[in-house]
């Protein structure tokens, strides 16, 4: 079980270089109120 050879979408990759973020994969389980949450903030480029 792994994430060998994974890449961050282009969208979000340019938005971590921009920022000069880190990303951190966690794993957690999901749950719609989080996953519209998340959408969200997405939306509104948070």
């Amino acid at each position: 079980m792994g994430t060998n050879n994974y890449n961050l979408p282009e969208k979000l990759l340019k938005r971590v270089e921009e920022k000069s973020a880190r990303y951190k994969l966690t794993w957690m389980q999901s749950n719609a109120e989080q996953l519209r949450a998340a959408a969200i903030m997405a939306g509104n480029g948070i």
